[in-house]
């Protein structure tokens, strides 16, 4: 597996630096994880839209969808000039029932519900979806491909006791939006520390700290990090890609 960051922003774009998106590469499969704004133009210097298998969609959020509309534009577009289209399939939770039914109805987009029951099975790859605790209703991921394993937090306040999938992931992508330092009293974004706790309690090998929101510097998300001591993180970087292997 493969992995490469599109988006890494928190709520809304940095400078140069789309939401929430990933690129997730199984064999010939790609996966596109997350669509927030700007991350169609970021993908498009790797891969072109209509090459996508699988579009997932961990909430409803704007900043984790928000090139959804512009994809169906683009797939639209191409179509319109003779171009063979492949329906996508894409993941979507429930909720916000407005937002859900907003993506339905699409030839080129089909969209199917994903909770805690539903799993996929991709390229020999399996797909689990977990709840974490957030403002709207949102699922964390992990793949398991080949005695790899990649993980993706997406957005959660600090519970622990959800976060199990995390538990020996070769690669996890973790929500570290917030600051110890913050005095914000409705955290729905982790701190530093508490993604060194997740990779404390659940042996991750690699963590990167992603949705990194932008009126936070990057150098203080750091100077928190490694105040904790020596530990395996990284801060997300645009277009870095990951190889995930065991």
């Amino acid at each position: 597996m493969n992995l490469r960051i599109l988006g890494y922003s928190g709520g809304y774009p940095g400078a140069g630096v789309p939401t929430s998106g990933y690129l997730l590469t199984i064999g010939k499969k790609n996966i596109l994880i997350d669509c927030g704004s700007g991350v169609l133009a970021e993908l498009q210097k790797y891969l072109s839209v209509e090459c996508l298998d699988m579009i997932i969609l961990t909430h409803l959020h704007h900043d984790h969808t928000s090139d959804l509309p512009v994809l169906r534009y683009a797939l639209n577009m191409k179509s319109k000039r003779g171009q063979t289209i492949l329906p996508i399939p894409v993941y979507a939770p429930k909720t916000p029932t407005e937002a859900y039914e907003g993506l339905e109805n699409d030839p080129f987009l089909p969209v199917s519900v994903i909770d805690s029951s539903v799993s996929i099975c991709l390229a020999e790859a399996l797909i689990t979806f977990h709840p974490t605790s957030h403002s709207a209703e949102c699922y964390g991921i992990r793949v398991e491909h080949n005695g790899a394993v990649y993980s993706y937090s997406s957005d959660s306040a600090f519970e622990p006791l959800l976060f199990e999938f995390l538990r020996e992931s070769d690669l996890s992508i973790l929500d570290c939006g917030g600051l110890s330092n913050d005095d914000d009293p409705d955290r729905k974004h982790m701190t530093p520390d508490n993604c060194f706790y997740l990779y404390t309690d659940f042996h991750m090998k690699r963590v990167v700290l992603s949705h990194l929101i932008p009126y936070h510097s990057v150098s203080d998300t750091i100077s928190e990090a490694s105040a904790l001591g020596p530990w395996p993180f990284e801060i997300a970087e645009m277009g870095k890609i990951y190889i995930i292997e065991n």
